[in-house]
């Protein structure tokens, strides 16, 4: 399955054509106090990583479309009590990016053949916005205007009456992370399809 996952992404893989035509492939790195962008002209502080959900180790492909471009990344997510990291890689194997959370830094490095237009504080903050505990979501997003709705298997987010985030997820939001989710940043103006497998026994 996941080389089949690997052929999916690798037909629309535009990071790894950046990669490939890129003559230098320098690392941009730095940290934050864990302020991460959520939409347009909307920043929260991200919460202790206790905070971004159960604990979880999931291998997943993500398909973006936003923006004139589509692109694939694989990812690795782990999520603890103390710490959310992200891997990425391009479908060739070549890391594009890792991000640490631990509570006080949010620490990031970042080929520099990728898109400006990712940015890791709000890759992280998609995580929180995704999977994060509904209570404490709900009142991180208060002070924007923002109102989480959760059933089993969506989320849906406005802020200011306007759609911040729609999700729908392949699997029971309560259980392992195994199957397709889709979701939008309306704000952001892009979509992402992402296949999940649950890595955690």
């Amino acid at each position: 399955m996941r080389q089949t996952l690997r052929m999916i992404a690798g037909a629309i893989a535009l990071l790894s054509t950046l990669a490939a035509c890129a003559p230098n492939r320098q690392e941009l790195s730095g940290s934050t106090d864990g302020k991460a962008p959520i939409g347009k002209n909307l920043s929260v502080m991200l919460p202790p990583p206790a905070d971004f959900g159960r604990p979880v180790e999931a291998s997943q492909v993500l398909t973006m479309t936003g923006y004139g471009r589509t692109f694939a990344l694989e990812t690795r997510l782990s999520i603890t009590r103390k710490n959310v990291s992200l891997v990425a890689l391009d479908t060739m194997g070549r890391r594009a990016m890792t991000i640490s959370w631990d509570g006080a830094k949010l620490a990031y490095e970042k080929a520099d053949w990728v898109p400006s237009l990712i940015d890791p504080g709000a890759v992280l903050a998609d995580v929180y916005l995704l999977y994060g505990q509904e209570k404490t979501l709900s009142e991180r997003l208060a002070p924007l205007g923002c109102i989480v709705m959760d059933d089993k298997q969506s989320r849906e987010i406005t802020c200011g009456g306007k759609p911040l985030l729609s999700a729908q997820f392949g699997w029971q939001r309560s259980g392992r992370w195994n199957g397709n989710m889709h979701y939008g940043n309306r704000s952001w103006g892009y979509d992402v399809e992402v296949q999940s497998s649950d890595m955690k026994r």
